[in-house]
C-alpha cells in the first residue's frame, strides 16, 4: 500500500515483519537512513540485505513483549511502526503509555491465496 511518509519527523522505525520492510522499500528507500528496531533475526536480515540502519534485534517474537524490550531504548523519542493492516499485538499502545510517541503506518495487507483446484491425496498414517 503506497504511502507518503516524511521520515524526518521520526527518530527511529520499528518493524515486526520482513514484509513491512519489503513493502516500504518498494515505494520509499529513504527509510534506510533511520535507525531500525526489529522484532527478530529474519527481519534483521532483510534490513541488512537492503542496507538499512539496523540498531536493535528483539529476543521476543511477539509484539507486546518486543514493545517492552525497546521501551527503555526509545524513551522520549518519536517512532514510526511500519506494519500490516491487521496486527495482533498492542505494540503502539504499550509504547505510547511509556513516555514517547509511537505512530503507525500500514504498508501492506496479508492475503490468503485461494486455490481453485482441489487436491485429493491420501496421507499415509
Amino acid at each position: 500500500l503506497t504511502q507518503q511518509v516524511d521520515f524526518s519527523s521520526y527518530d527511529a522505525l520499528i518493524f515486526s515483519s520482513k514484509n513491512a520492510i519489503l513493502a516500504l522499500d518498494s515505494f520509499d528507500s529513504t527509510w534506510k537512513k533511520k535507525p531500525a528496531y526489529v522484532i527478530a533475526p529474519q527481519t534483521a536480515k532483510m534490513v541488512e540485505q537492503l542496507n538499512g540502519n539496523l540498531k536493535f534485534v528483539g529476543k521476543e517474537k511477539h509484539g507486546n513483549e518486543f514493545a517492552l524490550e525497546i521501551v527503555e531504548k526509545l524513551a522520549k523519542q518519536k517512532v514510526l511502526y511500519i506494519r500490516a493492516e491487521k496486527v495482533v499485538s498492542n505494540l503502539v499502545e504499550i509504547l505510547n503509555e511509556n513516555d514517547f510517541v509511537c505512530e503507525d503506518l500500514v504498508v501492506y495487507k496479508t492475503k490468503c491465496k485461494k486455490f481453485t483446484k482441489k487436491i485429493n491425496k491420501q496421507i499415509p498414517i
